[in-house]
């Protein structure tokens, strides 16, 4: 099972990305489920998408970030990427920028393992 945090600033489109991918995962036949709070699940998931949760370890997690500003992930090395609107530049960012507007780019690297 995947279980893969959205994180990001308040307005930072965290929710319309993941309205965008729970879709796209059940086209490709794989069980989803969402969490917002923590609670308990008892049932069969292929991928769970969390919001939030900034200081949970283990998980993979993606920021959304619009600018400007400087994204949560310059300071926290536990993010393993950043999702960022189409001329969104990340100023001293090294690690991995997925295009927040093409859904199915967001999608890959969220199932790699």
């Amino acid at each position: 099972m995947h279980v893969v945090a959205i994180v990001g600033h308040q307005g930072s489109g965290k929710t319309t990305l993941i309205e965008r991918l729970i879709p796209a995962l059940k086209a490709r036949g794989l069980r989803v489920s969402t969490v917002k709070h923590t609670h308990h699940h008892h049932i069969e998931l292929d991928v769970v998408l969390v919001e939030g949760f900034k200081q949970l370890e283990g998980l993979k997690r993606v920021e959304v970030f619009r600018g400007p500003g400087e994204p949560l992930a310059s300071r926290d090395p536990g993010i393993a990427a950043v999702a960022v609107p189409a001329g969104v530049r990340l100023a001293g960012y090294r690690g991995v920028t997925l295009p927040l507007d093409d859904t199915e780019a967001v999608l890959e690297f969220v199932l790699k393992p």
